[in-house]
C-alpha cells in the first residue's frame, strides 16, 4: 500500500507539523541546494527534521542540484553529508533533485557521484526528476531509487519507480498548496537492513483528490482558484503594460482576457461524491 508523503522546504515557512501529523504518512525535507556552502542550507531544515522526530513522522531528505561538473557534484554530496541525520533515522532514501534542464547532460553523472559518496556512509540513495527529463536522460537505467514527478491522474512512465509526485496543489492540515507523492516503499514496515525488498510500482489509477474529504477538497479548490486569480492578475498587468506600449486600448484588451478566463472557468466541472 502506498504511503502519502509531502515534501517541505523553507517555502512553506514555519510549518505546523502538528496540523498534518494525522493526514500524512511521511515527509521528504529539503536540506538546501547546490554545493557545500552553509548559505545554501534550507533555512527551515533543522526545525523540520526536529519536528518530524518529535512527532514520529517517517522522513528523509533531498538536495536540489545545480551541478554541471564532477567537482560541483562532489560538493553537493558533501553538502548532504554535513546536514544528514544518522542513516538509521531515515525512513526513505536520500534524494538528489535533478530538474534543471540546462544541466541535464550531467544528471546521470551527478546521481552516480551522489551514490558514490553517500552509500558508503550507510545511506540508501535515489534521484527525483520529472517524467520527461527522466526519460530523456534514461535515468531508469540507474540502479537507484526513482522518485518521478508527473502532475496527472496517472503516472505515464514505462519503468519502475519507488515514488510518484502527483501534484503540487495538495491540501493537508489546512496547508495549501503542497507537493504530494505516493511512496511505494512502506516506511512503517521497512526492513532496517534492506530497502530493496520493496517491489517498485508504476502508480495507482487515481489521485487522492478522488477520495478526499469534503473539507480537503474545498481547501484544494480554494488553493487552486487563489493561484489562478494571482496568475490572471499578473497577466492583466502584463497586458496593460504591453497595450500601452503599443498604443492599444488597455481596457478593451483586459476585458477580452477576462471574458476568456470566465469562459474557461464556466467549463470546469467539480463533482463531490
Amino acid at each position: 500500500m502506498a504511503n502519502l508523503v509531502i515534501d517541505v522546504s523553507k517555502h512553506q515557512g514555519i510549518f505546523d507539523w502538528d496540523a498534518v501529523v494525522g493526514e500524512i504518512d511521511g515527509a521528504i525535507i529539503r536540506m538546501g541546494y547546490g554545493g557545500n556552502d552553509a548559505r545554501q542550507d534550507d533555512e527551515q531544515y533543522e526545525r523540520n527534521v526536529q519536528e518530524c522526530l518529535r512527532l514520529g513522522i517517517p522522513f528523509s531528505c533531498y538536495l536540489y542540484s545545480y551541478a554541471d561538473s564532477d567537482e560541483k557534484s562532489y560538493s553537493e554530496a558533501q553538502h548532504a553529508l554535513r546536514l544528514l541525520p544518522p542513516a538509521d533515522e531515515l525512513a526513505y532514501p536520500v534524494y538528489l533533485d535533478v530538474e534543471e534542464q540546462n544541466k541535464a547532460f550531467h544528471f546521470r553523472r551527478a546521481i552516480e557521484i551522489w551514490a558514490e559518496v553517500l552509500e558508503p556512509q550507510g545511506y540508501t540513495v535515489g534521484y527525483y526528476s520529472g517524467r520527461y527529463l527522466a526519460n530523456q536522460e534514461r535515468l531508469f537505467e540507474l540502479p537507484y531509487s526513482a522518485w518521478i514527478a508527473e502532475y496527472n491522474s496517472k503516472l505515464h512512465y514505462d519503468y519502475d519507480v519507488d515514488a510518484w509526485q502527483f501534484t503540487s496543489q495538495a491540501c493537508y492540515g489546512g496547508y495549501a498548496p503542497l507537493d504530494a507523492s505516493y511512496f511505494y516503499i512502506d516506511a512503517k514496515k521497512k526492513d532496517e537492513d534492506d530497502m530493496s525488498i520493496y517491489e517498485p510500482y508504476n502508480g495507482p489509477a487515481e489521485t487522492p483528490q478522488s477520495g478526499a474529504s469534503l473539507a480537503d477538497r474545498i481547501c484544494y479548490i480554494d488553493a487552486y482558484t487563489s493561484t489562478l486569480c494571482a496568475q490572471v492578475a499578473a497577466l492583466s498587468a502584463a497586458v496593460e503594460t504591453l497595450a500601452k506600449s503599443q498604443g492599444v486600448d488597455a481596457n478593451a484588451v483586459t476585458a477580452a482576457v477576462t471574458d476568456a478566463v470566465r469562459a474557461k472557468l464556466a467549463d470546469l466541472k467539480i463533482t463531490v461524491n
